[in-house]
């Protein structure tokens, strides 16, 4: 805009001169009045800066000059509320937009007369100021919605009217209703006097949002660090930013913030990953059933030992091949016994291992802080031997 205004002075400036016998205008001083204006403009004192423009419009008469004064009243008027800044305002941005009609600037002022128009007549309604022009020949509603609702259906009496407009209707009452997607239906009767302009603002509830979380069973839902309870997999929630966080003992826990819409139902698909706890739980436990194999086993050969020893014994031994043959099976019942206490004790302190790592894994999610996606590596459990007789398990991954 200020490129268009020195434009205008140049081409004034460099303009023959001609006979005038009218009071001549000096675009010199225009320049110097509107880069006055300018800097007041920018320092938010708006009320000097429209005296500027006025002044150097009146040097000068261009719109562009025209339109920058118009700037500085409406932004006056919604510093300082006089109403002689709304008028002023509504006539210069009328003036530029009849003499350019083409550019960017066009369109702001238009947006602008709108709002200043409407503006001016609740002004002139309310009786803080006088124009003839603006007459209230029949008594009107207008109906205000929150700048946050979308769609919203407005009628007066069962006839769709805009909303944000004033509407004639008849003195006396009026049933306003008001649906809108994801908010209560609003009802209210009202009563408008004759020759009256009433604002009605309508006072919607919005309806709590719905999640529907897909996951396995047994899981525990919790909405801002607040555990919910939740309806074959469904919860109801304040719409807004919500942090859902989702637990199962055993697995890891899943977190995912949310913006949800009022009334609005979003699926969420929680896949849950078993922890690194469960994993080694589950490894001990095949440890320890393979262990009560061995024990059985070595039970077994500790039994039929004792059972050939007790055989040769119950038989008699004569020679030195039947004591040898006694020695050898009683030795190896001896061996096996031995082998089978200490495995059934090495199962049993798997097993109680095992149960231990599965009941006390039950990891809790962070309330506040969301969690990113696990991206380590997966713990794996890898058979090994070692040498000719040794044997375990190799773990790798990243904890």
């Amino acid at each position: 805009m200020r490129a268009a205004v020195v434009l205008a002075l140049v081409a004034l400036l460099a303009a023959p001169v001609a006979a005038d016998p009218t009071p001549r205008k000096d675009p010199s001083q225009a320049e110097v009045l509107f880069n006055a204006g300018e800097r007041a403009y920018r320092n938010a004192e708006f009320a000097l800066a429209s005296k500027f423009f006025e002044q150097a419009y009146e040097q000068l008469p261009a719109p562009e000059i025209a339109f920058s004064a118009a700037q500085a009243y409406r932004l006056a008027y919604q510093k300082d509320q006089k109403p002689e800044y709304v008028r002023r305002a509504i006539e210069l941005y009328d003036l530029y937009q009849k003499q350019v009609q083409k550019g960017p600037q066009v369109a702001d002022a238009l947006a602008h007369l709108g709002r200043l128009r409407t503006e001016w007549r609740d002004i002139v309604v309310a009786g803080k100021a006088t124009d003839d022009r603006v007459r209230v020949e029949k008594s009107q509603i207008s109906v205000i919605l929150p700048a946050a609702v979308d769609g919203a259906k407005v009628r007066i009496d069962g006839k769709a009217v805009p909303a944000l407009e004033y509407v004639d209707v008849e003195p006396g009452e009026h049933t306003i209703e008001v649906e809108a997607p994801g908010y209560s239906p609003f009802t209210r009767k009202v009563t408008v006097p004759k020759n009256n302009s009433l604002p009605l603002p309508a006072e919607l509830v919005p309806r709590p949002a719905q999640i529907k979380v897909e996951s396995e069973g047994g899981i525990q839902i919790a909405v801002d660090g607040r555990v919910v309870a939740s309806r074959e997999g469904v919860i109801e929630v304040p719409f807004g930013k919500r942090y859902i966080t989702i637990t199962r003992r055993g697995r890891r826990p899943f977190a995912r913030e949310i913006v949800l819409k009022p009334g609005a139902t979003q699926i969420l698909e929680a896949e849950l990953r078993p922890t690194d706890q469960r994993r080694v739980a589950r490894v001990v436990l095949i440890g320890s059933a393979a262990l009560l194999g061995i024990t059985a086993l070595t039970t077994t050969l500790a039994l039929v030992a004792d059972a050939r020893a007790s055989e040769r014994a119950a038989g008699g031994i004569h020679d030195q091949a039947e004591v040898d043959d006694y020695t050898t099976w009683k030795d190896r019942r001896d061996a096996a016994r031995t082998t089978t206490y200490v495995l059934g004790t090495a199962t049993v302190f798997a097993a109680v291992t095992a149960l231990g790592l599965y009941v006390f894994d039950n990891p809790q999610a962070e309330a506040t802080v969301p969690i990113a996606p696990d991206k380590r590596e997966d713990t794996r459990f890898t058979p090994m031997a070692f040498g000719s007789a040794g044997y375990g398990v190799g773990v790798t991954g990243a904890w």
